[in-house]
């Protein structure tokens, strides 16, 4: 016997808090090492930018809240 009923089951959200560790890596354009230091820690110029994160920790999980109101209009409730 075939199961008629075809609904999907629904998926929540739910937002992650995660805090890490990221590494940036990008080129800055100065005439000379101390500009070259300004510019990396105060500039906004930054050129062949990359990053990466590790070293990572799950901090917090908590589901998405959805109002009445829309679920009602929604036709869930």
């Amino acid at each position: 016997m075939t199961n008629l009923n075809t609904t999907k089951p629904y998926l929540h959200e739910f937002y992650v808090t995660r805090k890490c560790t990221k590494m940036e890596y990008f080129t800055v354009k100065a005439e000379s090492m101390e500009e070259a230091i300004w510019e990396a820690e105060n500039g906004n110029e930054y050129f062949d930018f990359d990053w990466e994160e590790f070293d990572f920790e799950t901090v917090e999980i908590k589901e998405q809240e959805i109002a009445e109101q829309q679920l009602t209009l929604s036709g869930v409730l």
